[in-house]
């Protein structure tokens, strides 16, 4: 899980994990094997147990507790031994699969513990903050009170208490001792009156040495006047200035009782240990004067984090909820912080500033056979090759503490921050009634830490990291439908689950995670990231599992291959199951992709290898792991490299029969093209105004004037992807999509019909139903597909028509050149199939001409709403050329056409197979041919503008799928026929796009014919299946690429449906538009295309939700016909055994 979170990263999985599917043909393809190969299907647990000899006797359980730490039965991947091994890691798996089962709201508060602060990157003692004694009059900055006696506290007693290892108490009051109440001053009145008194003495004291210098100095002589004057003066000089000095004695003593007094109130009314808070007065007034200032929207992403949480983490009955409405509350209620303390300041350390620091203690650690040059850099920009990006290590740093609460008194009649909160009632999809809820938030309290990047450079502040010191404390109450209603209708468990809401919102930010923002890019208005989150991608061909154990009672198996992150533990890729087999040749190809974080964990490569069994847990036929930073160097570094690895348990000392042949290798991403970047530079010059030329020079010109005076070299412009675009010639890379949000999202309304003088003026419309428009908001989600094939899906924002997603995933694009990326938005609506509002479609090619970072709002159309969607593409090539085959560029999805007869070149001993009708299956979907001999008088052109195609078979996993000719098997009654008599085979990975080939592949006769069908097929495979090539079979074929019409029958389940839809919404119907308009070419339009002519109008007006589609309850018709057959294919495949799954696509809550 990530621990360091930034603005913008938006939602996402950890490696979003890629779609896994089980085809529904999957059962049907056992049977249909078992009945070719003449065998039986297991009709009971025990049948499908191993043979005895092979099952170890059980150990007994250990009652003690274990971890995974101490467990002996965890190895390094995590997987878990003991009897009934096989299920206990097809659980995990399973689990590791679905969407986490625990709710976010199932928060409990922790008590103390320690963890490593994402600031300091020390360690710090935390506590989820509890409910304070603190009245909300000594939060009041303004009107300090003589009689608030509450501000008590003592002075801290040892030096300890200064340590960054603990964190103030919130019950700290928002107080500065030198601004509280206190005896007042010296009077300057008191202080006038005393040294005017001091000032009569003095002239009295002068009056009177006048007079007695007056009555003594004369009549006796000059010497003793002299002597007289000189005495008497000097006693009065003396005395005058005894009386200052005594003035100012007095008035410094009082002085010194007025600091003393201070001193001793200061000492008693500090805050408590372990700290002393600063003065926080001063900004508390600020916010207090400027709070009802601030625009609520400001919180709009806030309360978009918290409706969220409570989206993932509601009961069945409750179908979806939305915030409508925050509001922040009255100054009187305002946010107040209640300390800042500055942490130690390490900047005196001799390794200032230390790297540990910054990256928070998760480097790497070497291993012991790393070398010198073969450790990976996935960082760019990263001299010291530590993984931090050097502007992340620059400058200095400066480390804050700061307290926060927010409350408002019982009696307080100001308005607090508030949530205006629906909670949509539902089942089924048959209603959803809306209830609606004032939560109020009474009291919230917590400890956070900052760490802030200072930089040379304007704006002088880079990167800001915030961690919450444990989950603040929350109070909330929550009234029915209005603000007004008194607080005893507060309903309890409605507030309890928003304050669990919002604490589980905060939780994602306490240490020692943390957030961090970049000040300079976001005031710049740069993207928030520039990069995909994959550092490469680990490229694994299954190539096939040799002499495996048998584990069904029949001695053999049903594999099929799983490849995992082990650590991470969600399936990445599956493989298909090949029956009754133990030498499967799979030749499927799957990739990896690894973060900067996997390689930080160690993160271990398993794959491994299943029984599939209908109606037990899956065995385990055993598995191979590798480390992956082992992986990124050395011989596989950037190249494919074979290896055949022995099977072993799920502990690493054990072994089980067999060995897996596969290949390998670690290809990293491709360094930006400078000879690219010019040609983008010159391409983007063309585009400029006269204006935008000259500004552009000037810049350079000042770059290249401000180099010389520096006696420095001008540098070249820095490539990144935000100013060069990709290289073609590395067509397979790494696609990462953002969906930020959309921005006037509205359905079309269609008006009252008019007529008169308001048609006149050109109002136009048909009426179909009357609605409120303010009460029809769109509920949208997007549906996010790369070429035809949905890869991932948001999670749906209620009666909103700006909904905010920030949702990414990451996909492995295997040709960057020819793809295109389709941003479905629908709504979601009840008693209704989810109209598409309207679909982006955006082409790689294009949008990627002059860079690779991409941020732009993209118009949606097709559809029966309107709106843009504000998404970021990022795009990295793959060091991956040569190493896989041409044809895995091709598209995955695809219909595969015979276009001509099939002949076969047999000896007269087989001349019977050509009086015999043929099954051809891709595994999708099986059609019968007719023999042979019938097919001979057939003509059948190239494509289907001449003659047709003899079949054309769709395929969804083109490239892990066999195209498979089979003669006989009709014999036999039952669905399946019977057992087939040749076969013919050839794997589709290895077929190109639009390429017409001629096939000549050997025709096989022997034992479990239905299990070589599934299998990849060269000398190998028939040296151990013991087939026997009895001639050749000639057949030309076409891989056409992407969906069609074919597919439709096939198209089962929600994303199927979902996916043809919009192929049809695209492609298929301009197509039969363009075939439509051509229907009178030949001057007649027959009964068949005037059908055809109707039935594309009246699909097309129902897309738009025209004509009958205009009327909700015809809608509501073709929703519960739907239902009604999706529920009669689920009974029925579930009361013949088979799987009821829907497939599943990946989403930002885990699915």
């Amino acid at each position: 899980m990530t621990t360091q979170h930034h603005v913008g990263e938006g939602y996402s999985q950890r490696n979003p994990v890629p779609t896994i599917e089980r085809f529904r043909q999957e059962e049907e393809a056992r049977e249909r094997a078992a009945a070719a190969n003449a065998t039986q299907t297991a009709q009971s647990a025990a049948e499908e147990a191993a043979p005895s000899k092979q099952v170890p006797p059980p150990v007994p359980a250990k009652e003690e507790k274990s971890t995974p730490e101490n467990d002996p039965a965890v190895d390094k991947g995590g997987a878990r031994s003991g009897s009934g091994g096989g299920a206990d890691e097809k659980e995990r798996l399973k689990r590791a699969a679905q969407p986490p089962q625990e709710k976010p709201t199932d928060f409990v508060a922790k008590g103390k513990r320690r963890v490593k602060d994402p600031t300091t990157g020390a360690d710090v003692e935390i506590e989820d903050q509890k409910p304070f004694n603190l009245h909300p009059d000594q939060l009041e900055s303004k009107k300090p009170s003589a009689e608030a006696n509450s501000f008590s506290g003592r002075l801290p007693t040892s030096a300890d208490a200064y340590r960054t290892l603990l964190t103030a108490p919130i019950g700290a009051p928002p107080t500065n001792v030198l601004l509280q109440p206190f005896p007042a001053p010296l009077d300057s009145e008191g202080l006038a009156k005393l040294r005017g008194n001091f000032r009569n003495l003095g002239i009295a004291l002068g009056v009177a040495m006048s007079v007695v210098w007056f009555m003594t100095a004369f009549g006796a002589g000059y010497w003793r006047f002299f002597v007289r004057s000189i005495l008497i003066g000097g006693v009065g000089l003396g005395g005058g200035a005894a009386l200052g000095l005594a003035a100012n004695k007095i008035e410094t003593d009082l002085k010194q009782v007025r600091a003393q007094m201070a001193t001793q109130r200061g000492q008693g009314f500090s805050p408590k240990e372990p700290c002393l808070p600063e003065g926080v007065e001063w900004i508390n007034a600020v916010i207090a004067t400027v709070w009802k200032q601030i625009d609520p929207a400001i919180f709009a992403t806030l309360a978009d984090t918290i409706e969220d949480v409570m989206q993932a983490s509601l009961p069945g009955f409750i179908e979806a909820v939305k915030i409508s409405d925050l509001t922040h509350g009255d100054a009187d209620s305002a946010l107040r912080f209640t300390h800042f303390r500055a942490l130690a300041d390490k900047q005196g350390d001799r390794e200032y500033p230390r790297e540990e620091w910054i990256d928070q203690g998760k480097k790497p650690s070497p291993s012991a056979d790393d070398k010198a040059g073969e450790k990976p850099k996935p960082v760019e920009n990263d001299a010291d090759g530590d993984g931090i990006a050097d502007e992340d290590e620059s400058g200095d740093f400066l480390n804050l503490e700061v307290g926060f609460v927010l409350m408002k008194r019982p009696d307080q009649k100001a308005k607090a921050a508030s949530l205006q909160i629906s909670f949509f009632l539902g089942a089924l999809n048959l209603f959803r009634f809306p209830f609606n809820v004032w939560a109020e938030v009474t009291g919230l309290s917590g400890v956070v830490r900052l760490r802030v990047q200072f930089v040379a450079a304007a704006p002088f502040v880079r990167n800001v990291t915030i961690s919450l010191m444990g989950v603040p404390d929350v109070a909330v109450n929550v009234v029915p439908g209005s603000r007004a209603l008194p607080n005893v209708l507060d309903l309890p468990m409605v507030s309890g689950f928003v304050k669990s809401a919002i604490a589980a919102a905060c939780a994602e930010y306490c240490a020692p995670k943390s957030l961090t923002m970049n000040v300079g890019d976001m005031l710049a208005g740069a993207p928030a990231n520039s990069d995909v989150d994959a550092v490469g991608v680990l490229v694994v061909h299954i190539q096939r599992g040799i002499d495996l154990s048998a584990q069904d009672a029949s001695g053999s198996s049903d594999p099929y291959v799983i490849v995992s992150l082990a650590k991470f533990g969600k399936p990445l890729y599956s493989s298909r199951i090949i029956f009754e087999d133990l030498n499967p040749n799979f030749n499927e190809y799957a990739f990896v992709p690894v973060t900067l974080d996997d390689l930080r964990n160690n993160e271990v490569l398993s794959i491994q290898l299943w029984d599939s069994d209908q109606r037990t847990a899956d065995d385990i036929v055993g598995r191979i792991s590798r480390d992956v930073r082992d992986l990124t160097k050395g011989e596989t570094k950037n190249r494919m490299v074979d290896y055949e690895d022995p099977l072993k348990g799920f502990e690493e000392a054990d072994k089980m029969q067999g060995s897996l042949k596969w290949r390998g290798g670690w290809f990293e991403k491709k360094e930006f093209d400078r000879l690219l970047f010019e040609q983008a530079e010159a391409r983007r010059k063309e585009k400029m105004t006269e204006v935008e030329k000259k500004a552009k020079e000037a810049e350079v010109k000042a770059a290249q004037e401000k180099a010389k005076k520096e006696g420095k070299a001008v540098e070249d412009t820095e490539l990144t992807a935000l100013n060069t675009p990709p290289s073609p010639e590395y067509p397979t890379g790494v696609l990462q999509i953002v969906v930020h949000h959309i921005v006037g999202l509205e359905e079309r309304e269609v008006e009252k019909g008019v007529s008169g003088k308001a048609r006149e003026s050109g109002a136009s419309g048909q009426d179909v139903e009357e609605k409120d428009l303010e009460l029809r908001l769109p509920s949208g989600y997007i549906e996010l597909a790369i070429d035809d094939s949905i890869v991932y899906k948001t999670r749906t924002k209620m009666a909103t028509n700006m909904p905010i997603f920030e949702a990414k995933t990451e996909n492995v694009v295997r040709d960057w050149t020819k793809s295109e990326v389709r941003l479905i938005v629908r709504d979601a609506r009840t008693r209704e199939l989810d109209p598409i509002m309207g679909i982006a479609q955006i082409n790689l090619k294009e949008v990627f001409e002059n860079e690779s970072s991409v941020q732009r709002y993209f118009a949606i159309s097709d559809g029966i709403g309107y709106g843009k969607i504000q998404a970021t593409l990022i795009w990295r090539s793959l060091k991956l050329k040569e190493d896989i085959p041409v044809s895995l560029l091709g598209a995955d999805t695809a219909t595969v056409e015979l276009l001509s007869a099939i002949s076969i070149d047999v000896d007269e001993e087989h001349e019977s197979l050509r009086n015999q009708k043929i099954s051809v299956t891709t595994g999708d979907v099986t059609q019968k041919l007719s023999a042979i001999r019938k097919q001979e008088d057939l003509s059948i052109g190239d494509d289907e503008a001449e003659n047709g195609a003899l079949a054309r078979l769709p395929v969804y996993d083109r490239h892990a799928s066999t195209l498979a000719f089979s003669f006989g098997g009709g014999i036999k009654l039952g669905p399946f026929g019977g057992k087939v008599d040749a076969v013919a085979v050839v794997s589709l990975l290895d077929l190109e796009d639009e390429e017409i080939y001629e096939l000549d592949i050997p025709l096989l006769a022997g034992d479990k014919l239905g299990t070589l069908a599934r299998n990849h097929i060269d000398d190998w495979t028939l040296e151990t299946h013991k087939a026997q090539e009895i001639g050749k079979l000639k057949v030309k074929v076409r891989v056409d690429p992407g969906l069609d019409g074919n597919h439709a029958a096939v198209a089962k389940g929600q994303v199927r449906r979902h996916e043809q839809e919009v192929y049809e919404r695209l492609v298929g119907m301009p197509e039969t538009a363009e075939k439509n308009a051509h229907a009178d070419d030949d001057g007649v339009i027959d009964r068949k295309e005037q059908k055809a002519i109707d039935r594309a109008k009246t699909d097309a007006l129902h897309a738009r939700h025209r004509g009958a589609y205009g009327y909700a309850p015809v809608r509501t018709g073709a929703w519960a016909k739907q239902g009604v057959k999706d529920r009669v294919r689920r009974y029925s495949l579930k009361l013949r055994g088979k799987d009821t799954k829907e497939r599943q696509v990946a989403s930002e809550t885990g699915a």
